[in-house]
């Protein structure tokens, strides 16, 4: 998964064979099953890291009061 990185991130800088592999080796891959959260509230989880979506989207929402959700982004 790390080329389409490289080539998202290639199309915006220029990096050194060395520079990408420094994010290579610091980079995690991990997958999602559908309706799987990256963090939730209410867990104390607290986001450190950066996130590139190689396939499919995540969002980020709100609950209201209400129980209804506000989607505040998209990320594809």
């Amino acid at each position: 998964m790390f080329e389409e990185f490289e080539a998202y991130i290639g199309a915006e800088a220029q990096f050194t064979k060395d520079e990408l592999q420094l994010m290579r080796s610091l980079a995690i891959e991990k997958k999602l099953r559908r309706r799987q959260y990256v963090l939730q509230e209410g867990r104390g989880e607290v986001c450190r890291h950066k996130m590139f979506v190689a396939k499919g989207l995540l969002r980020t929402y709100q609950l209201k009061e209400d129980g209804t959700e506000v989607i505040m982004r998209f990320c594809a």
